[in-house]
């Protein structure tokens, strides 16, 4: 049987993927960062303020800014986020940006092209010709008390290596414009698909999360928001990110997400595995109702101290925490110390 008399021939422009025509599908990291206090950097030679990593799959980047030879200088640091890979290069296209406050576009763009990290060469750095002098002008606008703007926007080109899977480009609107959701901020608009939050939000009593519209953030683009739109698609929980996890819940919280709230308690535990429970994730286990994460910490204790419990904030704790928390205090008892000459805790059975 003939195919092409029930299919016709499929021409080479139909056999480019969509991807062909899709910016930056390994990854495009385009954040905004606010300096709460330049000061430091201005006037200690070698001091640095670095962001955290922000994650896109298998690959993180970070940057930074340091004085040097009385010059500021802007930096990048990228990694692999996977351990087990050795040797990697990546390329990407590299610009730094410097903002007045009293502008919503970016004020100074500093172009580095294409640039090659490896495991060896880690981090990019772009000497600028501003002093601390310049900064600190009033009429330049760039710092406005002790606070200062900058950031980066770096396209990953290629990869050598490793894997890096197709990432989600959120400034990608979905075709149709009755699918999008809009988060807009003040240098550029992020994009979600309203069937996406549909399904993953709980309603807003007999309202859709998706039916208010557009959402307005006076700040520019950070990350966190980001981080939470690529948590929706499916990328792995990023317990060390960019906005942190305080954040991601607070967001998953805000939006109704609870399945994102039980995916963080998942990666919680999992790096407790290996690195110990931490103890600012236990609190937000605690705020955020995150039962398995407090039960996986109580089930390691031979014994509990009374402070522990009274710094996890007990008004705060749901129903279902506290009586895991009395089983397991029934069962082990109380850590204290009232001989003091016997260094050793003793337990107590009784509440």
């Amino acid at each position: 049987m003939d195919v092409n008399q029930h299919f016709p021939p499929i021409s080479r422009s139909e056999k480019k993927s969509y991807l062909d025509y899709y910016p930056a599908p390994l990854g495009h990291f385009k954040t905004s960062y606010i300096v709460d206090n330049i000061h430091p950097v201005l006037e200690n030679r070698n001091y640095k303020i670095n962001t955290k990593y922000f994650n896109k799959m298998n690959i993180g980047l970070s940057h930074g800014m340091t004085m040097v030879n009385a010059r500021l200088v802007l930096f990048a640091k990228c990694r692999v986020n996977d351990p087990n890979v050795g040797q990697w290069r990546i390329k990407a296209n590299v610009k730094f940006t410097l903002n007045k406050f009293n502008e919503r576009i970016d004020s100074i763009i500093y172009d580095c092209g294409d640039v090659w990290f490896d495991n060896n060469i880690r981090s990019i750095q772009r000497t600028t010709l501003l002093t601390a002098n310049d900064l600190l002008n009033q009429d330049f606008g760039f710092v406005r008390g002790t606070q200062m703007i900058f950031g980066t926007d770096i396209r990953i080109l290629e990869v050598e290596g490793f894997h890096q899977p197709v990432v989600m480009n959120h400034r990608v609107p979905p075709e149709n414009p009755d699918n999008r959701v809009v988060f807009a901020y003040t240098n550029e608009n992020l994009y979600c698909s309203k069937e996406i939050l549909d399904v993953l939000c709980e309603k807003l009593g007999r309202r859709k999360v998706s039916s208010i519209g557009t959402f307005n953030f006076p700040l520019a683009s950070r990350g966190p928001q980001e981080e939470f739109l690529d948590c929706l698609y499916g990328s792995p929980i990023p317990i060390y990110g960019r906005g942190g996890l305080s954040v991601l819940l607070h967001r998953a919280d805000h939006f109704l997400v609870r399945a994102l709230i039980q995916r963080v308690a998942t990666a919680v535990i999992h790096d407790a595995e290996g690195n110990g429970l931490k103890w600012e994730f236990l609190k937000l286990a605690v705020q955020r109702n995150m039962r398995r994460v407090v039960n996986h910490w109580l089930i390691g204790k031979q014994s509990i101290k009374k402070i522990e419990i009274q710094r996890l904030c007990a008004y705060r704790m749901s129903g279902e925490i506290m009586k895991a928390i009395v089983k397991r205090v029934l069962e082990v008892g109380w850590q204290s110390y009232i001989d003091s000459d016997n260094p050793k805790p003793k337990k107590s059975r009784y509440l």
